[in-house]
């Protein structure tokens, strides 16, 4: 690349150079005995100009360094990409003031994608989504001063090997223990991608799907062996979704979907539970039970497993709790760890206060599968816990309500049935973004 200075008309060669700021010192003579001496800072960059719409879009390469002087400006480039890439864009502001940046790409056929709006200071990440891998993105810095930027193009899918699994017929085959053991580093490449996998249940088995950490918006659907939908769940941006269903009706291959719903590439992950249903399964009748911000009294027990993390939470299961008519029969308080309370039977709690079949308190991460809490005070009983789920309980002929919330705020409360209880079938008070 050259260098043009302004002073004295000369063109200096500076190829070989890095990106950067640079102290320049000039030291000449003009053969009549006069002498020139200056010096000046430099910054050496790739600023092609112009490079203002798509037409004269300037190619870059992975890893290169140049320097955009945006004063109220958009700059276009194109590059190549595989389609599990994505640009990372690092932002930074010489002078001026600090405003911040809209950051676009778009495929070779100059439709947007993806667009996203950062302060020059952040790592902004755009996926590529483009088949044949020709990309243009545009930096738009409508502000004052100098705006440089630096790109490195990221690998996001080391781990997928699960593709090509577009539809029912080419469905990716599962094997798993029903251990929860999470299947990380799946894709949704291109834009729009859709991805279906099959896992075989036989007749009365359960299963529990969990999709997370996930970039955008994107959807899950579980299928019958004839492809028939059962359930499905579409919660808004990159909030979890979740599916359940108990008692299969048919032994066979059943089909997970995991879809786009906002044309955007990206890394996704599942967490699959699968319980087995056995003829005559054993039920462990035992006293009640209070965890207090410590399980590790507990999961030596024959109906405890797990280690309480996300992929691997705490299963408590085919347990039958008496109350004996005081307290309440299974009380989970003060705890961050994740659980799941499935298919078990609470009933016989005290009858004050917050006596309930299953009690939370300033509890987070916990999950109620299936479990049936008629016949206490209340049957679900939640005060001040968050981001917990109780999907799919049996909670009649309580003496107050089938489920209390109050106040606690995220929790999901889907398909129970709450009914002949004498006050409230569920009840929610001062709780926020519950659904």
């Amino acid at each position: 690349m050259g260098l043009w200075s302004s002073d004295n008309d000369i063109m200096h060669s500076l190829d070989g150079l890095s990106c950067g700021y640079y102290n320049i010192s000039i030291d000449a003579d003009d053969g009549k005995g006069a002498v020139y001496k200056d010096s000046f800072n430099l910054y050496v960059g790739y600023d092609i100009e112009p490079n203002d719409n798509f037409k004269d879009a300037v190619e870059v390469i992975g890893t290169i360094e140049w320097s955009g002087f945006a004063w109220w400006e958009t700059d276009f480039y194109n590059i190549s990409l595989n389609p599990s890439e994505v640009l990372e864009l690092v932002f930074g502001n010489e002078g001026g003031t600090l405003g911040s940046a809209n950051i676009s790409i778009y495929n070779d056929q100059h439709v947007l994608l993806n667009t996203t709006t950062s302060d020059h200071i952040e790592t902004i990440y755009l996926n590529a989504t483009s088949l044949n891998g020709i990309y243009y993105f545009s930096v738009d810095y409508q502000d004052s001063g100098e705006l440089y930027y630096n790109l490195t193009v990221l690998n996001t899918s080391p781990g997928d090997n699960l593709e090509l699994n577009n539809d029912f017929a080419t469905a990716t085959p599962l094997t798993l223990d029903g251990s929860g053991n999470p299947i990380e580093q799946l894709t949704i490449v291109p834009a729009g991608d859709i991805d279906y996998f099959k896992i075989h249940l036989n007749q009365g088995d359960n299963i529990y799907v969990l999709l997370w950490n996930l970039p955008a918006n994107y959807d899950l659907a579980l299928f019958y062996p004839n492809q028939a939908l059962i359930v499905e769940s579409k919660n808004s941006g990159t909030m979890d979704d979740q599916v359940l269903y108990n008692n299969a009706y048919i032994s066979g291959n059943y089909y997970i979907r995991v879809s786009d719903a906002q044309n955007y590439a990206g890394i996704y992950n599942l967490t699959i539970y699968i319980y087995i249903a056995v003829p005559n399964p054993p039920i462990w009748e035992i006293p009640p039970v209070t965890i207090n911000n410590n399980w590790s009294s507990y999961v030596s027990e024959d109906w405890c497993s797990g280690l309480g993390t996300y992929s691997n939470p705490y299963v408590i299961q085919n347990v039958s709790i008496d109350g004996g008519g005081s307290g309440s029969c299974f009380s989970v308080l003060n705890s961050r760890d994740y659980f799941v309370i499935f298919n078990s039977t609470f009933y016989n709690s005290g009858s004050v206060g917050y006596d309930a079949g299953i009690y939370l308190e300033n509890t987070t991460h916990g999950t109620l599968l299936t479990n049936n809490c008629s016949l206490n005070n209340h049957g679900i009983c939640s005060i001040q816990s968050f981001n917990n789920t109780f999907e799919d309980n049996l909670a009649n002929n309580n003496s107050y309500s089938g489920i209390f919330i109050d106040p606690s705020d995220f929790n999901t409360v889907i398909l129970n049935n709450a009914n002949f209880n004498n006050l409230y079938g569920i009840y929610i008070e001062e709780s926020n973004n519950n659904r």
